[in-house]
């Protein structure tokens, strides 16, 4: 038992060595690494735990190969769990300050719990409610009058897919649009927050679940990548962003400065899916970024109640700007 017991924490190191090394050298370069890397979390941890042990049973060659592996969970995972150490509050709004709360929801098309989740967004008394996987079921339990009255200003495209979206806003339109990226819908708005114009996008791109979804979910990427061509404006994109924040996308919005909200706040360890609709060790898709432009106040996780998918609450201001 004692043999088999070290069999397999060899063979667990060894597949840890090869998902490390192809993440620095090809990262997401394929579906399998998409998956695998979307677990990061969890893929290292077990070297963590080997490290000392191999050390104390005097099996130094175990222990060596434990290490990097270590020091990469500590390199890719640890900033995430670090703000529970060493916690610090939100930045001070300043008077300039303007301020906008966003709700996001991956509703899930075929969810029948309606009044629960427009408790929820009562609850939370959003300026704009960002919808993910809006179908036409959705769209009437959202057709009540004083929720219409309360957000008088919406834009859609309702699919009986999942891939229907969805904006409501307290807040007139100064712009709003519909494009399409993968044959399925994305929202953007602008709308008028101090005396900025301020572009919200609400991004559903496919899941990478198979090959020809993977295709799909790099060309999204893309298309997304081209529309935020370099401008000077305030600039939030939040939504099911179908990765985790170990995926090439999201490394990619850090390095074209791009904040994450999340990590900004200290919550970087928080989780969206599978909201306890399966057993799979949860990980956060769901995700909301930001232009420079922004300082993050809050960011929570509701309860989401029949979707599989976690809502964002997220309180933003727009620094530099008189209150709205």
């Amino acid at each position: 038992m004692v043999r088999v017991f070290w069999d397999l924490a060899w063979i667990t190191v060894a597949g840890g060595w090869v998902v490390a090394i192809l993440r620095l050298v090809a990262h997401d370069k394929h579906l399998l690494l998409v998956w695998a890397n979307s677990f990061s979390a969890y893929l290292y941890a077990p070297a963590l735990l080997l490290l000392p042990l191999a050390l104390w049973r005097k099996r130094y060659r175990l222990a060596v190969l434990c290490l990097p592996l270590a020091v990469g969970h500590a390199v890719w995972v640890w900033p995430d769990y670090l703000p529970l150490l060493l916690p610090s509050g939100p930045p001070a709004p300043t008077r300039e300050a303007a301020e906008l709360k966003i709700f996001s929801a991956n509703l899930h098309s075929r969810n029948v719990q309606h009044k629960a989740m427009l408790a929820e967004i009562a609850a939370a008394d959003p300026d704009l409610i960002l919808l993910q996987e809006y179908s036409s079921p959705w769209q009437a339990a959202l057709s009540d009058q004083k929720f219409r009255e309360r957000y008088p200003h919406r834009l859609g495209q309702v699919r009986e897919d999942a891939f229907g979206i969805g904006i409501y806003s307290k807040w007139p339109f100064l712009d709003a649009s519909l494009w399409m990226t993968g044959q399925v819908p994305q929202a953007e708005v602008v709308i008028a927050l101090g005396s900025r114009p301020v572009r919200v996008i609400n991004w559903h791109p496919l899941p990478p679940r198979n090959r020809a979804y993977f295709t799909v979910w790099q060309q999204q990427y893309h298309q997304l990548w081209e529309r935020l061509t370099p401008r000077d404006e305030p600039l939030l994109i939040v939504g099911d962003f179908n990765a985790t924040q170990h995926a090439e996308p999201l490394r990619r919005f850090a390095q074209s400065g791009y904040r994450s909200a999340h990590e900004v706040s200290g919550r970087g360890y928080a989780v969206t899916w599978p909201n306890g609709t399966a057993w799979i060790p949860p990980m956060r898709l769901d995700h909301a970024m930001m232009s420079g432009h922004f300082e993050c106040m809050a960011i929570r996780e509701g309860v989401g109640r029949g979707s599989d998918h976690k809502p964002l609450i997220v309180e933003f201001v727009l620094v530099g700007e008189g209150q709205k």
